[in-house]
């Protein structure tokens, strides 16, 4: 989704979306089906839908449904721009959508800015949100950005209940751990291009320029406690786990002068590789990918067919080796083949 991502932002700069129907048609919708949603199955993506049948003028612009039973998301679009002062009237009227027929999300978006709601969640409305989204923020990487839309927006994640868990996740957070939530994956990634910082102390130092105070003792208790719960959540969704990795051959070290960084599943690393300074990142021969592609995982599909016919991956018991070191556009790109899942590479490559 990375050049999808790309070219929004592109004509988002533009100013191409000129209303709000550029905004739902040419941005939302290529989202939508980006994320797994059967855009021309208004069963599924219902547009102009009505929640509340006694009130026809009561219209949701989006309603998607991963279930036919009850509505997944109910999404609002306006033109960009167009929230601004007028939110708390349209978080009014998202609530008024979820008054009789309850959404487990509620999406505000002007294709720049996304606002994540828990509907189902208690209080008011504005106390709901849990995750926002800035297309256009400098510092937030396009692979953050898809690893988000991806666990809370894609149809693969609200069928299997792991997009409902990491938001209660979220909204449960205080606004501190809310914080140290979303500055962890940008501090990993600050960590592949100066990789003799400390992942502890860069933490910190991110969670006070938000605002934020904290202990180095809690910056890497708080490291430490997401690690194991992405463990966790992978162990509950057998769906999304990789294959098993058979013990191997342990990757070599990375050239002297990089750092190697380590690519784990269920504590086993599997792989090693480091950022050459080129923009790119290299995976090192003897590392171990797993066989199939989860249906999260597919935007490696190409890639892993041209390893494969070029014998850069072998097949070797119940996944691949990598025969030779191989270069990547970036470490979310390897890793994505390598897990074969959805992945973002500051989160899963680690310092050794």
């Amino acid at each position: 989704m990375k050049e999808i991502f790309e070219d929004i932002t592109a004509k988002l700069r533009a100013d191409a979306y000129a209303n709000e129907e550029h905004v739902r048609l040419s941005l939302v919708a290529r989202l939508l089906q980006a994320l797994g949603w059967n855009i021309w199955n208004p069963q599924e993506v219902n547009t102009e839908f009505c929640p509340v049948r006694s009130e026809d003028s009561t219209r949701v612009d989006i309603a998607l449904f991963a279930q036919r039973s009850e509505p997944a998301v109910f999404i609002e679009v306006k033109g960009v721009g167009r929230i601004g002062r007028n939110l708390p009237e349209i978080e009014r009227q998202m609530r008024d959508y979820n008054r009789n027929m309850s959404a487990v999300f509620s999406v505000l978006t002007d294709g720049r800015h996304w606002k994540f709601y828990l509907s189902r969640a208690g209080g008011e409305f504005r106390q709901k949100l849990f995750k926002e989204i800035d297309l256009l923020n400098e510092p937030t990487s396009f692979e953050d950005i898809e690893l988000a839309f991806h666990a809370f927006l894609s149809k693969a994640e609200l069928v299997n209940g792991g997009a409902l868990r990491e938001a209660e996740q979220y909204l449960n957070s205080t606004r501190r751990e809310r914080v140290m939530r979303d500055e962890l994956p940008l501090a990993k990634r600050e960590i592949e291009t100066q990789p003799d910082l400390s992942l502890v102390k860069l933490l910190v130092r991110r969670v006070a320029e938000a605002g934020h105070k904290i202990s180095e003792d809690e910056a890497l208790g708080f490291i430490r406690e997401s690690a194991s719960r992405i463990d966790a959540q992978e162990q509950y969704e057998p769906s999304l786990a990789p294959a098993p990795i058979r013990p191997g051959r342990v990757p070599r070290q990375a050239p002297k002068g990089n750092a190697t960084l380590l690519l784990r599943r269920h504590q086993k690393v599997i792989a090693r590789g480091y950022a050459n300074g080129n923009r790119e990142f290299v995976v090192l021969a003897g590392s171990r990918a797993v066989a199939e592609l989860q249906p999260s995982g597919r935007t490696a599909k190409h890639v892993r067919s041209q390893l494969i016919s070029q014998g850069v991956f072998r097949k070797d018991g119940d996944g691949y080796v990598l025969t030779q070191d191989q270069s990547f556009s970036s470490s979310s790109n390897a890793a994505v083949v390598f897990l074969g899942i959805s992945a973002s590479g500051p989160r899963e490559w680690t310092p050794e």
